[in-house]
């Protein structure tokens, strides 16, 4: 039997619609896309715009929590991956500034450049530290006992997302500042913008892969209650304070990504080398897509007609997916090139000893 008959593409269907996801998130936010910003109060409209941000706002949840599952039993990792995913960042955030300012005659500057070739992006840096740091990650969740992991994970959970959570709506009703209380950070919740959030959804990630048998027996059923259970819980409170509603470390929020993923996990999408070359440029939509957004026209379509409005998001969104996938694959083949040359004659490993 061949490999592709073998293999499913589940996983890599659920990355691209997580892929999407940060797209029409960003499609709806008030500084890029704008929906949010341009939108009647009031409308179905607004609130057809809500349900599609507590329908994907664990994108990027989901994104790390797939890391965490299939990385979760290795014991040695190589640094050229995040080295490689940096460089991407650079590359392209360079490339589009040097082709904005030869195309549209827009300011240039060797300074402005220099810090376009630094890899200024949150979750490129955040995704390289634990994956820099998954052989020790893992060696913890491995070696330990049920009974201690189990203890860890709800340790993880309870200081690094309930307490935040709790203390962000604390904050918003009495009107005052409990920063100094937040087992995250300074600034409280930050929205899950940190790497103690990642590493969160990491191990969330390798929970799930090491205790497998156990949820493979949970019924199908109820885990489409409890992923339906969040996005509803997610569309009510986001009326209530929407910071706290969306935030990534929300326990809502990671309950959506952890049922999205074990339902996608149970699906048996066959093999398709289509889907799995588009799910490849998730990272580079990522990085694309805040280019373009700005510039499709928002204002002009989000009080239209309900249909109307959702046919100029489902363009947006084939547009973003399209020029990235092109993108992708010619940075990809320079970037093999150059990046296999350096894999041959210089080792970077980290590995934790057994």
């Amino acid at each position: 039997m061949t490999e592709a008959k073998t293999r499913k593409s589940n996983i890599e269907v659920l990355r691209l619609l997580a892929a999407i996801g940060v797209i029409l998130l960003h499609y709806n936010n008030h500084d890029i896309g704008g929906r949010f910003k341009y939108v009647t109060k009031g409308t179905i409209n607004e609130q057809f715009l809500i349900f599609i941000e507590s329908l994907f706002i664990c994108s990027v949840n989901v994104f790390v929590l797939i890391t965490g599952y299939f990385l979760c039993r290795k014991s040695r990792v190589s640094l050229w991956k995040p080295i490689e995913l940096l460089a991407e960042v650079s590359v392209i955030n360079a490339g589009i500034y040097v082709a904005k300012a030869i195309l549209l005659h827009s300011h240039f500057s060797l300074k402005e450049l220099f810090i376009k070739l630094l890899p200024m992006n949150y979750f490129a840096i955040f995704y390289s530290v634990i994956y820099a740091f998954a052989p020790f990650t893992n060696q913890l969740l491995n070696k330990n006992k049920k009974e201690s992991r189990d203890a860890l994970m709800w340790l993880i959970i309870i200081l690094f997302s309930f307490i935040p959570t709790l203390l962000t709506y604390i904050e918003h009703f009495l009107e005052i500042n409990l920063g100094g209380m937040s087992t995250v950070g300074v600034n409280n919740i930050q929205t899950g913008y940190t790497v103690v959030h990642f590493l969160q959804m990491y191990c969330i990630g390798a929970y799930l892969k090491i205790n497998k048998e156990k949820t493979d027996k949970i019924n199908t059923g109820v885990i489409l209650f409890l992923f339906l259970l969040s996005v509803l819980m997610i569309h009510i409170t986001t009326g209530i304070y929407s910071t706290a509603a969306r935030s990534y470390c929300n326990p809502l929020v990671i309950m959506e990504a952890a049922t999205a993923f074990l339902l996608f996990d149970r699906m048996n999408i066959k093999y398709s080398k289509l889907l799995n070359s588009v799910a490849k440029t998730s990272f580079t939509v990522y990085l694309l897509h805040l280019n373009f957004l700005p510039h499709m026209k928002v204002s002009r379509f989000v009080n239209k007609p309900l249909y109307i409005l959702i046919a100029h998001m489902i363009g947006c969104v084939f547009i973003c997916l399209a020029i990235s996938y092109i993108c992708h694959y010619i940075y990809s083949y320079f970037a093999e090139i150059v990046f296999k040359v350096l894999r041959e004659r210089i080792t970077l490993d980290v590995y934790a000893e057994e």
